[in-house]
Parts: structure tokens; C-alpha cells; sequence
């Protein structure tokens, strides 16, 4: 169950968002970027969100990187 505080509408956001943080957490760098940029599309543009995943998302595209090193 979601906490009162989150939208119903943004659930589906909410929730990709945390399980790409434990994926991340556990080290699933290739994982945690596929939820990511899953997700992404899915926000609206308007959203302060948008900028900050797609932040996410070029720093788990790094860690992804260096992890194949």
C-alpha cells in the first residue's frame, strides 16, 4: 500500500522510481537503467521529476560503464 501523500496517478512512477533505487542499492547498475528510461517517457514534461531522472539516468549509464571495467 502506497502512503496517503502519493497520488494514485503517479504510482506507477513512484514505484519504478524506488525499485530502481534497490536495484542500484545492490549494485544491478544495467538493471536499475532499464527501469529508468522505462520510466522516463512516463513523465510529464511539466514534471520537476523529468530533469532529475534523466540526471539519474546518465549517472547509472556511468556506473554501468564503469562496472563492465
Amino acid at each position: 500500500m502506497l502512503p496517503d501523500n502519493v497520488p494514485k496517478s503517479d504510482a506507477p512512477i513512484y514505484i519504478l522510481r524506488r525499485y530502481a533505487a534497490i536495484l542500484m542499492r545492490n549494485g544491478k547498475f544495467a538493471e536499475a537503467l532499464k527501469v529508468l528510461e522505462r520510466m522516463y517517457p512516463q513523465i510529464p514534461e511539466d514534471s520537476p521529476l523529468k530533469p532529475k531522472i534523466r540526471e539519474q539516468i546518465r549517472t547509472t549509464r556511468g556506473l554501468v560503464e564503469k562496472s563492465k571495467i
